[in-house]
């Protein structure tokens, strides 16, 4: 089985496998079992995902599909931006695209509507933040590192005029880590900071 893994994330203390094939599995800790979480193949054309609460988000195609983490039914949602982003984010409060334009677009969900599709909150732009290879989102704020100026800067979603430097003169930054308790940063030659 493992190496018929494709992705694997964790949520609500469990951990979840994405096989090759596009099966969603749960690994239940307390009695060593692997499920299967809805029909085969549910995630078989994912290009991306975020994982927001109970609910896993892919991206595939020009439309994203949430499903229930419970019990594998999903619903389907167009969203323009499925076809030109660049990093596709969420923080258990927010859903973001940053597209290559630039343009950050926050999404909010309302989990207590089941029907419910993402509801556009908020959007702006930060000059080639698509660029950089190391962006995340982290309690609210979009955290980058900006190659020019060779630090780690932040903006807040309901702040985007206050771009803060949180770290000067840091080394490359290759990507970011969170499980939003903590944020790691992990370098291009493998030394990761907290």
């Amino acid at each position: 089985f493992l190496f018929n893994i494709r992705t694997i994330f964790s949520s609500n203390n469990k951990i979840y496998f994405i096989d090759i094939t596009g099966n969603l599995f749960s690994f239940n800790e307390s009695d060593k079992k692997l499920s299967q979480i809805g029909i085969n193949g549910i995630c078989k054309y994912m290009n991306d995902y975020v994982v927001y609460k109970n609910y896993l988000f892919t991206v595939e195609n020009t439309s994203i599909y949430r499903t229930d983490l419970k019990d594998g039914n999903f619903i389907e949602m167009y969203i323009e931006y499925c076809m030109s982003y660049e990093y596709f984010l969420c923080d258990n409060v927010y859903i973001v695209f940053i597209t290559r334009k630039d343009e950050i677009a926050i999404f909010t969900y309302d989990k207590n509507n089941p029907l419910s599709f993402l509801i556009k909150h908020s959007s702006f732009y930060i000059k080639d933040i698509s660029k950089n290879d190391a962006v995340t989102l982290f309690r609210g704020h979009i955290i980058y590192y900006d190659s020019l100026s060779k630090s780690i800067k932040a903006v807040h979603i309901d702040k985007p005029n206050e771009i803060r430097t949180l770290v000067d003169n840091f080394p490359s930054g290759k990507m970011f880590i969170t499980n939003q308790i903590f944020l790691g940063c992990i370098l291009s030659n493998g030394v990761i900071y907290k």
